[in-house]
C-alpha cells in the first residue's frame, strides 16, 4: 500500500460495496492521464467494504499507487473527506467522486486556481448559486441547477458540487470529530452539510477558470459504460426530493444578510 511521499496534494475519494471493484478504472484513468501529478491518493472505505476489494482495485493497491484508509464508522459519502482531513488536514485536500471519468485537466485547473488565489478560497470546477423565493425562503435544489458560477467568480453561499473536484485548503475543517452527529444527521447530503460549514466559517468558493470536459474524447469512455451506469444516484447519493428537505440547513442565521442573487 501507498505511503504518503512528501507529495504536496491529497487526492481523497471513497466507494462502497460492488462499486469498489468497478472503481479501479476511474482510478488507473486518473493515474494515468491527469496532466499534475504532485499528488497522493487515498481510498477510504468503511470496514465492512473492504471485503469488496476485488482482482484490479488489490492489484492497485499491492503495486503501492494509492493508499487505503479503512474507517470504523460510516459516513457515507462524508467518507471522501472525513477521514482524510483527519490523517492530512495540514495539507490541500482534492475530493472526487468514484464513478467519474476526469479530464486530464481536471486536477491542474483546481490547483492553478488554488495557487492564483494564495491559497485563500475553497476550489470546484462545478459550484451553484442558491436562490430565495418571494418570500425570503430557500428554493429548492433542482432550481439551483441552472444557476451556475461563472468561471474566476467567488461566492461565499454558492455550493461546490462533488462529482466534478473540490479542492480544500489545509485545516479548512478542523473540528469535524466533534460534528459526527451533524454529519450522520445529513449522511446523504455532503456537499450541502460542507456548504452550511463553508458559509459558518466565512470562507469563499471560487469556480475553476472552466468545468472540464468529463469522458474522454476519444470515446474511450465507451469501454466504462457498465460503470457509468452503476450509478452513484441509485446507491447512495441523496436524490433532489431529499436534498430539498435538506435545504432546512439554510433557513437559519447562516444566510441572513447573503445576497443570493
Amino acid at each position: 500500500m501507498k505511503q504518503y511521499n512528501g507529495e504536496k496534494y491529497i487526492v481523497s475519494f471513497t466507494s462502497f460495496g460492488k462499486r469498489v471493484e468497478k472503481a479501479a478504472i476511474m482510478v488507473w484513468y486518473l493515474l494515468t492521464r491527469q496532466t499534475f501529478k504532485n499528488f497522493h491518493l487515498v481510498l477510504t472505505l468503511h470496514k465492512d467494504d473492504v471485503k469488496h476489494i476485488g482482482h484490479d482495485m488489490g492489484l492497485i493497491i499491492k503495486a503501492n499507487l494509492l493508499e487505503l484508509i479503512v474507517g470504523d464508522n460510516d459516513y457515507g459519502p462524508h467518507m471522501k473527506y472525513y477521514y482524510a482531513m483527519q490523517k492530512y488536514g495540514d495539507h490541500p485536500i482534492i475530493t472526487i467522486d468514484d464513478d467519474r471519468m476526469y479530464a486530464p485537466d481536471t486536477i491542474q485547473q483546481l490547483v492553478k486556481k488554488f495557487e492564483t488565489l494564495n491559497y485563500t478560497s475553497i476550489v470546484s470546477n462545478c459550484a451553484i448559486k442558491m436562490g430565495r423565493t418571494a418570500d425570503g425562503h430557500i428554493t429548492g435544489y433542482p432550481e439551483w441547477i441552472p444557476r451556475r458560477l461563472k468561471p474566476d467568480e467567488k461566492s461565499y453561499i454558492a455550493m461546490a458540487e462533488g462529482f466534478a473536484g473540490i479542492l480544500y485548503p489545509p485545516n479548512v475543517y478542523p473540528d469535524l470529530a466533534n460534528r459526527t452527529e451533524d454529519i450522520l444527521k445529513c449522511k446523504f447530503d455532503d456537499d450541502l452539510y460542507l456548504t452550511t460549514l463553508r458559509i459558518e466559517k466565512k470562507i469563499p468558493v471560487t469556480q475553476a477558470s472552466h468545468m472540464p470536459n468529463y469522458g474522454d474524447a476519444n470515446n474511450e469512455a465507451n469501454n466504462i459504460a457498465e460503470m457509468m451506469q452503476y450509478n452513484l444516484h441509485n446507491n447512495q447519493n441523496a436524490g433532489d426530493i431529499n436534498r430539498v428537505k435538506m435545504c432546512y440547513l439554510f433557513e437559519d442565521r447562516l444566510l441572513k444578510g447573503f445576497d443570493l442573487e
